[in-house]
């Protein structure tokens, strides 16, 4: 039989990738001969690495680097407009005077993180490396759009696409 493989593409913020680098150890502590594969941008890399290290599992997980755009964090806070970044809008104080302002960033903002070629690239790079590894399941941060884009695509569209379970994780 052959052995079971996971790719799982998430966003480097601590917020979220925690919720990924979890799962990960809980999945290779119960099912070592699990081989995984974790694609996110360059500031993961040494937390998959350190969080992982003391799982016995029969496959060293395997890191795979977004470098083709700015990490979610670093897309969030790049508009020259410093009352329109996210580090800004997070501490607005509660309440209806700056409700229209937040909502607007997280419902408009936060789905239009990185550009057109940025989120392109990305999107060809999750759709590579599910074509590459050809993993029983792919698990993909919300957050992370392109990458849950490239897996739909590949699922939805294209022939032979159904090799993999899609599951999205937040």
């Amino acid at each position: 039989m052959a052995r079971p493989k996971v790719l799982m593409a998430c966003c480097s913020e601590s917020g979220h990738s925690n919720v990924f680098l979890a799962t990960a150890h809980s999945l290779l502590s119960r099912h070592p001969s699990v081989e995984l594969h974790v694609a996110s941008f360059q500031p993961l890399e040494k937390s998959i690495t350190a969080s992982l290290k003391n799982v016995k599992c029969e496959v060293a997980p395997r890191f795979h680097l977004i470098d083709d755009a700015p990490t979610t964090f670093e897309a969030l806070n790049r508009d020259p407009d410093p009352s329109k970044r996210f580090n800004e809008v997070v501490l607005l104080p509660p309440g209806r005077r700056h409700m229209a302002r937040v909502m607007e960033f997280f419902v408009l903002g936060l789905p239009m993180l990185w550009t057109v070629d940025e989120w392109t690239a990305i999107f060809r790079r999750a759709r590579g490396l599910i074509l590459e590894i050809r993993p029983d399941a792919v698990v993909c941060d919300a957050l992370l759009g392109p990458a849950v884009s490239a897996a739909r695509h590949l699922r939805e569209r294209e022939e032979g696409g159904d090799f993999f379970r899609l599951a999205v994780l937040s």
